[in-house]
Parts: C-alpha cells; sequence; structure tokens
C-alpha cells in the first residue's frame, strides 16, 4: 500500500526541507513526479533546485523540455506528464489520480498559514476516507515528530 506523508511546515521553509528530502528519496533509489499548480512556483523550484547552495545542486528536468526520462525528478504541471516515478511529491496541495501507482506520496505544506493548513487537513481526512493510512509530521524545536492528527 502506498505510504502517504504530510509534512506540516511551522518553523523553517519548503526551501530547508526540500533539498535534504530530494537527495534522500535519490538516494533510496527512487524517481520523483513532483506536481505544481502555478507555472511561477514550478519556475522559482527549478532555479531552487540548481542553485540552492554554491557547490551542490539537485538535478531535475521540467515537463516543457523532452529528456523528462534522463532526469530522476520531473518537475510539471500536470500529472500525465510524469516520469513513471515511484514518489510523488507537491508543495501546493495536489492529490495525484492514482494514488496507487506511487510508493509513496510526500505532501508539503506551510503550517503557519490559516487556509493552507485547513487545506491540507481536508486532504488528509479525504485520504484517510478512501482507507489509506496517513503519517503526519509536525516541525518542531527538536525537528520532525510525529502526529497522530494535527
Amino acid at each position: 500500500m502506498t505510504e502517504i506523508n504530510f509534512y506540516n511546515i511551522t518553523r523553517s521553509s519548503v526551501e530547508k526541507l526540500l533539498p535534504r528530502l530530494l537527495e534522500k528519496i535519490l538516494q533510496e533509489g527512487s524517481t520523483v513526479d513532483f506536481l505544481f499548480k502555478s507555472l511561477q512556483k514550478l519556475e522559482y523550484i527549478d532555479d531552487f533546485l540548481w542553485t540552492y547552495t554554491a557547490d551542490s545542486f539537485i538535478p531535475h528536468s521540467t515537463n516543457d523540455l523532452n529528456s523528462s526520462n534522463l532526469n530522476l525528478i520531473l518537475l510539471s504541471l500536470k500529472e500525465k506528464d510524469n516520469n513513471n516515478a515511484d514518489v510523488f511529491v507537491t508543495i501546493e496541495g495536489f492529490l495525484p489520480e492514482n494514488i496507487e501507482k506511487y510508493k509513496k506520496v510526500i505532501d508539503i505544506f506551510n503550517g503557519k498559514d490559516t487556509e493552507i493548513f485547513k487545506d491540507a487537513l481536508d486532504r488528509v481526512e479525504k485520504i484517510r476516507n478512501k482507507g489509506y493510512k496517513v503519517h503526519c509530521w509536525r516541525q518542531e524545536n527538536s525537528g520532525w515528530e510525529k502526529a497522530e492528527q494535527y
């Protein structure tokens, strides 16, 4: 069954979490479909992954390139433009149409924003109502802690 993880960012930013998370996924030998609602956010993350430190980057491609099979991470605006990945990542509240096709779904959201938090709770409930077990992670002073609920 698909492992579903929600990450409630309350103390730092997506930019702090993403590089370590994506590097870990790649080290596990997985590939990633990273879906966005807006071209602006996709372009921002595209640039960020190439430049997040002076001496490192995360190789990836975007759906406007014909090289999606060459990279293990595909940034896209459409789920159909997938990388035949086994991990699905979103920072904009997407739920994949076919959750079962992924071994892992990762939903990262800004828990400091009331509307975004409420939308995340709705997604958690929707997935649980489909019979999936959801793992909720909350950012605390000591790091990430598993929460039974938000």
